[in-house]
C-alpha cells in the first residue's frame, strides 16, 4: 500500500477570546495559558487574549478551563462515524486514508480523547516514535491515557490504540480498510464534507454532549452551556454512558470549599457559569455550589473579600455522575450596632457590618 500523501484536514489554532474568563470579569487573575506557552506567543492586553507566532504545541488547550483555544478537536468531532477515528501527526507521509492529519498530537487532552471515543467507539493514533523524539514538541500519548484512568474512564481508555511503528500501522490499515473495494471512492464520498468544516457545525456536534444534562437544570443555568463546555459537565456525560462507572473512585478534580462567608454576592455575580448562588429567606442565607456547572476558573476564589473560598480535593466519580447543589456556608443575619442595618457576620462575636467595621 502506498502511504505517501495523507488527506490533510488540520486547522490552525483558533482563539475564542469571548470565552476567556477575563472577558467576563476584569477581576480574574488566571494566566495559565500565558505562563505555559513555551514561545511566549500568548498575550493578555486589556482583558483580551491574543496569539502570535504560535508553533501549535497545544499546551494552551490543556491549560485553559474555558476552551478559548482550539485546533483540530472540532474537526475531529465532525468527521463521519462509520469507521474508527484515525489520527496521525501532520509530519507523517501517508496517503489515501480516512484519517485526521493533526497539527500536533499533544493538543488532544485526555478529556477530548474520551469524548472522541464516545463518538467513534475507537481511536487509532499513529505517531512515529522516532520522529517524536526529534520533534521540538514533546508528546507522551500514554500520559493522556493514564489521566483518563485516574478519572475513572477506563472503559474509554481501553479503546484508544497508539501505534508508533509504521509497519504495524500499515498492517492495521490494510486489515481494517482493505474490506472496501474502492478506497478512493469511499474517501471521496465520506470526507468531502469534512474538508471545509464550519465552526457552526462543530458547535452543533459538540452540543450533543450537553443536551441530556441541560434538561436537568434551570433555564438560567442552561444559558451558560452555550458559552463553553465545562470539564465536569463532559465527565458527567461520559460517566452516564459507561456501563459500570466506578462511583466510589476518587478523581483528581478540584472542588470548592468555604471557611467563612458574609454573603456579599460578589462570587455569585462574577460567576459566568452560575455555578455558585446565594439563597436568602427570613434573614437566613446559604451559599450553594454545583460541581458540574463549575469550570474551575477561580474567579470566585480570587475576588472573595473574606478570603473564604478555597479549592480542595476529595471528589469521587459519584459526585460528578450524580451531581447536586452543595451548601458551602450558611448564616443568620444580625443588626449592626453602628448603622442598625442587617448583615451576615463571619464570626459569632462580630458586632459591626463590613462597612462599619472598616471605619473603626
Amino acid at each position: 500500500m502506498d502511504l505517501s500523501n495523507l488527506i490533510a484536514m488540520a486547522v490552525p489554532v483558533e482563539v475564542h477570546a469571548e470565552r476567556c474568563i477575563h472577558h467576563f470579569s476584569p477581576c480574574a487573575t488566571c494566566l495559565k495559558c500565558v505562563q505555559l506557552c513555551p514561545t511566549h506567543s500568548i498575550h493578555l492586553q486589556n482583558n483580551t487574549i491574543t496569539v502570535d507566532d504560535c508553533e501549535g504545541c497545544g499546551r494552551c488547550i490543556h491549560a485553559c478551563p474555558h476552551d478559548v483555544f482550539e485546533m483540530d478537536f472540532p474537526t475531529a468531532l465532525a468527521m463521519p462515524v462509520e469507521t474508527p477515528l484515525v489520527i496521525v501527526c501532520k509530519k507523517m507521509s501517508l496517503s489515501d486514508l480516512p484519517a485526521l492529519s493533526s497539527g500536533c498530537l499533544q493538543q488532544f487532552t485526555w478529556l477530548q480523547l474520551a469524548l472522541l471515543v464516545q463518538r467513534f467507539g475507537k481511536i487509532v493514533i499513529y505517531a512515529d516514535h522516532s520522529r517524536c523524539e526529534t520533534c521540538d514538541i514533546d508528546w507522551f500519548p500514554e500520559g493522556q491515557i493514564m489521566l483518563m484512568k485516574r478519572y475513572g474512564l477506563n472503559e474509554y481508555a481501553e479503546k484508544i490504540h497508539v501505534i508508533q511503528e509504521k509497519e504495524k500501522f500499515q498492517e492495521y490499515i490494510e486489515t481494517y480498510f482493505g474490506a472496501f473495494n474502492s478506497r478512493r471512492e469511499y474517501i471521496k464520498n465520506q470526507f468531502e464534507n469534512v474538508k471545509h468544516v464550519t465552526e457552526k457545525y462543530a458547535k452543533q456536534t459538540l452540543s450533543e454532549y450537553l443536551g441530556a444534562f441541560r434538561e436537568t437544570v434551570t433555564p438560567a443555568h442552561a444559558l451558560s452551556f452555550e458559552k463553553v463546555q465545562t470539564q465536569a459537565l463532559a465527565l458527567h456525560e461520559l460517566y452516564d454512558q459507561m456501563q459500570d462507572p466506578p462511583l466510589t473512585a476518587s478523581i483528581p478534580l478540584q472542588t470548592l470549599s468555604s471557611t467563612q462567608c458574609r454573603f456579599c454576592r460578589i462570587c455569585e455575580n462574577l460567576c459566568a457559569w452560575q455555578a455558585i448562588t446565594i439563597i436568602e429567606e427570613n434573614e437566613k442565607a446559604v451559599l450553594a455550589y454545583h460541581n458540574v456547572l463549575c469550570s474551575r476558573c477561580g474567579v470566585c476564589v480570587d475576588t472573595c473579600p473574606e478570603n473564604g473560598l478555597h479549592w480542595d480535593f476529595g471528589l469521587t466519580v459519584n459526585d460528578i455522575a450524580h451531581p447536586t447543589w452543595q451548601v458551602l456556608s450558611d448564616g443568620e443575619a444580625k443588626r449592626c450596632k453602628r448603622c442598625d442595618e442587617m448583615f451576615y457576620p463571619t464570626t459569632e462575636d462580630q458586632m459591626y457590618c463590613a462597612i462599619c467595621k472598616n471605619k473603626n
